[in-house]
Order: C-alpha cells, then structure tokens, then sequence
C-alpha cells in the first residue's frame, strides 16, 4: 500500500547562542517562523534565514528547516 502526503507545511529555524550555562557549555534557543511554503528550496529556505538572522541580537548557530506532513495511504 503506497502513501501519500497532505496537508504539508514547512517552517523556519533560526538556532541562536543565548550565552552558557554554570559549567560552561553553551545555552542555545530557537526562533521559529511557521507559515511558510513548503514548496521553496532549501537553499532559498537558508537565504531568507540568514537575511532574519540580521535581526537577531543574539549570534547565530544554524538555520534549519522542519518539514510536516500527513501520509494517507493512496
């Protein structure tokens, strides 16, 4: 039985370094940008991450992408 998917989304996410911790590793946090189409490209995904990472006080460790989707069988 094959599957397929529904109702797909896609966000964005902007991994930030907020500082460390009492044992020195680093804390991290992520800002999360749902809403956005599913059908862009990776690489347009990481362009429009790195051009919102300019707004961010804090330094930026990663962009990423999370992808969703219902799987129905067809």
């Amino acid at each position: 039985m094959a599957a397929t998917r529904k109702e797909q989304t896609s966000k964005l996410a902007i991994v930030v370094v907020t500082g460390q911790d009492p044992r020195g590793l680093i804390t991290k946090a992520t800002r999360t940008i749902g809403n956005i189409n599913p059908n862009l490209s990776d690489n347009d995904m990481y362009e429009i991450g790195s051009e919102l990472a300019q707004f961010q006080t804090y330094e930026i460790m990663a962009v990423g992408r999370i992808d969703s989707a219902i799987l129905v069988s067809a």
